[in-house]
């Protein structure tokens, strides 16, 4: 069985997961430190947690873009945290890395961009500067294996999740809601688009810090995870899911079930994964 990364949604589960031994490593994203649908745990119960925990390997993720004058708002966010107890940090901005390095825990540095790293070169290139890193999920499962057949060390896959199609730090919600003159509030979580000639809905979710749009489906990796070589660990998203419904999904790779996956009542599929990037590197289109 592959080393899985789980990332849980509330306190409750959070706690039961480090309870759970047959669990080795769960991920914490950091309040007002995400672009994504979930809130983040504050600093105060992440430390709590790293305190009390004794046999699950801790990390946090921190990845949003951040602006000029959040900066200083970051480090001592970061002075904050018992990095010493923490596994590894998350980021997508290269602030975070900057600020680690200061300090000396490059050792705890893993780049998470969804839509860099996609190819070995870029891997390898990012590994000279980081402990790890997570190849993207915007790829197919073939260009996958194909990149970790030629990567210098084993890095981290997505394995499981709800990608990240578009994201702006521009308010889109809250500026055409204002230009709709629609008396709502744009930063509800229950707003989804749907395209003129398509019948699925797109979950849409905006926040202070930006505007972000989710493909339809969850795309989750199974039995092709045991022919890939060079992968260290793999992550289990829990982004636009409850905490039952992500029980659900971590006791399904937990039990290597695959069906169990399948009868989930949301819509789980291989997405982009199934089909070679329409754009290569070199500009041409595929056949």
């Amino acid at each position: 069985m592959k080393n899985y990364i789980f990332e849980p949604v509330t306190k409750k589960q959070a706690i039961s997961m480090c309870n759970d031994n047959r669990i080795k490593h769960i991920n914490l994203t950091i309040k007002n430190c995400t672009k994504e649908l979930k809130d983040g745990f504050s600093v105060k119960f992440v430390n709590k947690l790293l305190t009390n925990n004794n046999n699950t390997k801790i990390s946090i993720s921190l990845d949003r873009i951040f602006s000029e004058d959040e900066i200083e708002y970051v480090k001592k966010l970061l002075e904050e945290i018992s990095l010493e107890k923490v596994q590894y940090v998350f980021y997508s901005d290269l602030a975070i890395h900057e600020i680690l390095q200061e300090r000396n825990y490059q050792n705890k540095l893993v780049y998470d961009a969804y839509t860099y790293l996609t190819n070995y070169m870029d891997v390898n290139a990012y590994l000279t500067f980081n402990e790890n890193v997570v190849v993207s999920n915007q790829i197919s499962v073939q260009e996958i294996e194909n990149l970790l057949n030629n990567v210098n060390k084993p890095v981290i896959i997505h394995g499981f999740g709800k990608s990240v199609i578009f994201y702006s730090k521009r308010k889109l919600m809250k500026n055409y809601f204002k230009y709709r003159r629609f008396l709502k509030n744009p930063y509800k979580k229950s707003y989804y688009l749907q395209e003129e000639y398509r019948d699925g809905y797109y979950h849409i979710y905006e926040n202070k810090f930006g505007t972000s749009i989710y493909e339809k489906d969850y795309y989750y990796l199974f039995s092709e995870l045991e022919k890939f070589n060079n992968v260290d660990e793999v992550m289990i998203h829990s982004a636009d899911l409850k905490a039952k419904e992500y029980n659900a999904i971590v006791e399904a790779y937990l039990t290597n079930d695959e069906n169990k996956l399948k009868a989930f009542k949301c819509e789980v599929g291989k997405g982009i994964m199934s089909t070679t990037s329409i754009l290569l590197k070199d500009g041409k289109q595929n056949e």
